[in-house]
């Protein structure tokens, strides 16, 4: 319950950030974001071969090697800056790391952004499979996470 209270703190705050890329606000670039993530052809996994619907169909995104956990260095070093890392049984600190790493690097952020988020939907839908209602929860929670920290970086 309470990570639920934070998300909607969270989302009705956001409403009146600042503008976070080329002078458009928070919630019209996480709905941008959004579009371009749902439009993508997303792999689909099941790691035995089967056709069960109600398997696991996305590939779990973890925390890449290499990748410093260290606070102290910053934003680019602490897995989801100033949101959860994780919803129920969806870990989110892999796609947080490889954003934090991806920010850290000469590519595009909205590049970085698109791939945050399309990462963090891969975890909700790996953790809940196709069936679980919980897993459209969890990609609800994940778009209020992405906001979080595309705000702050």
């Amino acid at each position: 319950m309470k990570k639920l209270l934070f998300v909607v703190g969270l989302l009705s705050g956001i409403a009146q950030a600042q503008d976070v890329q080329e002078n458009t606000n928070i919630l019209d670039y996480v709905a941008e974001i959004e579009a371009e993530v749902l439009e993508m052809d997303l792999p689909e996994t099941d790691d035995a071969g089967l056709e069960d619907e109600d398997m696991t169909f996305r590939k779990y995104v973890g925390i890449p090697k290499g990748y410093v956990y260290n606070p102290k260095l910053g934003t680019t070093h602490d897995y989801c800056s100033y949101s959860p890392d994780s919803y129920l049984k969806a870990n989110f600190r892999g796609p947080c790391a490889r954003h934090d790493i991806c920010y850290d690097s000469p590519t595009d952020k909205k590049k970085c952004d698109v791939n945050l988020l399309k990462d963090m939907y891969s975890n909700c839908d790996h953790a809940y499979g196709k069936l679980n209602p919980v897993r459209y929860t969890c990609h609800s929670v994940a778009k209020g996470y992405f906001a979080a920290v595309v705000v702050h970086h």
